[in-house]
């Protein structure tokens, strides 16, 4: 069973991660080409893909943006090796790896990250799924359904959208999804957050309301999703709204305030009859 593919054009890198994995010799795969690759993952379903920063016929992160959008479920995790910058660390995260190592790097760091990406593989048999309202958001397949609709985006945009609905209610600021969702330093700062979620409530269409600026702070799911439970027509007219009702409360005097005002009034009726008589 092929556990772990790795296109390079560099025979050696495929022999580091198996000597530092510990991977038997029928569990690791070698492409050296992106048409090669795409054959292998198709074939194989490999639970890992280490792809080198170029190769014949693409790059890392132009084979890693065609595995998110050609690869049909389970998707395997992939992890880029990339130049010594932060813009191309940016690129294969945004195009949909699951973890980017800059080179040059130690055999041992990347033997070590492709150790932790097959944990994870393995650890996610069960399909994840996060029901929040009207939206449905399948991680392990990267899909998303909003108001009953499947909606197209990017692995960056849904696990965006999954790191909101995780928590409602919570307000997420911009550096910590940075650092969630990105990846980025801490520290770092960023406007891409803000154009990402422009683009998402786009997408959303009417169940874009869901998500929340909150001003100087970040974003946030609504905690109680504000009546985007049902899709409506566009064309349809709505219905007219009832007139509110007013509830009001008549208080009724007792039978011992009775009798008060009955004693008083009497008392009062002797007063006048003494003043005619006088």
């Amino acid at each position: 069973m092929i556990r772990a593919l790795v296109v390079s054009e560099d025979a050696t890198l495929a022999a580091v991660i198996r000597s530092e994995t510990l991977l038997a010799p029928d569990e690791i795969a070698v492409a050296s080409d992106a048409h090669g690759a795409l054959l292998q993952v198709t074939r194989h379903a490999p639970a890992v893909v280490v792809l080198d920063e170029r190769f014949r016929g693409a790059t890392g992160v132009e084979l890693c943006r065609q595995l998110r959008s050609r690869v049909s479920p389970p998707a395997p995790r992939v992890l880029v090796l990339t130049g010594p910058n932060a813009a191309a660390r940016i690129a294969a995260l945004e195009a949909g790896a699951d973890d980017c190592v800059a080179k040059p790097c130690s055999a041992r760091e990347l033997g070590l990250r492709v150790s932790a990406l097959l944990r994870r593989g393995a650890a996610s048999t069960v399909r994840s799924i996060i029901i929040y309202g009207p939206l449905e958001i399948d991680l392990d397949n990267h899909r998303v359904r909003a108001l009953g609709r499947e909606v197209g985006m990017s692995p960056l945009e849904i696990a965006l959208l999954a790191e909101l609905a995780r928590r409602p209610g919570i307000v997420r600021t911009r550096r910590s999804l940075l650092e969630r969702v990105w990846r980025y330093a801490p520290g770092v700062q960023s406007r891409t957050v803000d154009t990402h979620v422009m683009r998402l409530r786009r997408k959303l269409g009417p169940a874009g309301v869901l998500m929340e600026t909150v001003r100087g702070a970040g974003y946030r799911m609504r905690e109680t999703p504000p009546g985007v439970g049902r899709p409506q027509c566009p064309h349809a007219s709505s219905p007219p709204e009832a007139a509110p009702v007013m509830t009001v409360a008549v208080r009724r005097p007792s039978a011992l305030e009775n009798c008060r005002v009955t004693r008083r009034d009497a008392r009062d009726d002797t007063i006048h009859d003494r003043r005619n008589r006088d």
